[in-house]
């Protein structure tokens, strides 16, 4: 019996995280390296709530978890490694949860933060879309068909 290559993988998921992770990236980095917020139009008072006396701290997870993440499952998806779906899932979830997180201790909801929770969720639908699935009997992976 021969064994066939896997059918291609759309590629919209891999552009999305690669997109997110690097926009990611580049913030939180424009947040380390001025941490007053000015270079992203954000003030300090949007702190006052929470434990962190500057955008520091939030600019390295951002551009370290949040943004690596991303890439992470961005250039995983697209080398098509083994774990590339598990990953893509841990990283739609940690850019909810960052978000979650984020307007939970601001205690104010900025525009942008529905539209980034948005494609946590779309990452995480285009990804689980390319889980294995089970037959109805609950056992292994379905197989296609023989015509």
């Amino acid at each position: 019996m021969k064994r066939t290559a896997p059918p291609p993988r759309p590629r919209g998921p891999a552009i999305l995280f690669l997109l997110t992770g690097l926009a990611a990236v580049i913030g939180g980095g424009l947040l380390v390296v001025r941490p007053d917020g000015g270079w992203l139009g954000m003030s300090r008072a949007l702190l006052e709530e929470t434990p962190f006396g500057s955008f520091l701290i939030p600019g390295l997870v951002l551009a370290l978890v949040v943004g690596g993440s991303q890439l992470a499952a961005g250039l995983a998806l697209v080398q098509r490694r083994s774990n590339d779906v598990r990953l893509a899932l841990a990283a739609a979830l940690v850019l909810a949860g960052w978000i979650a997180i984020q307007a939970l201790m601001l205690g104010v909801v900025i525009w942008l933060q529905p539209l980034v929770f948005l494609i946590a969720i779309l990452e995480a639908g285009m990804t689980a879309s390319a889980l294995p699935r089970k037959d109805r009997r609950g056992r292994g992976p379905m197989r296609a068909s023989r015509a």
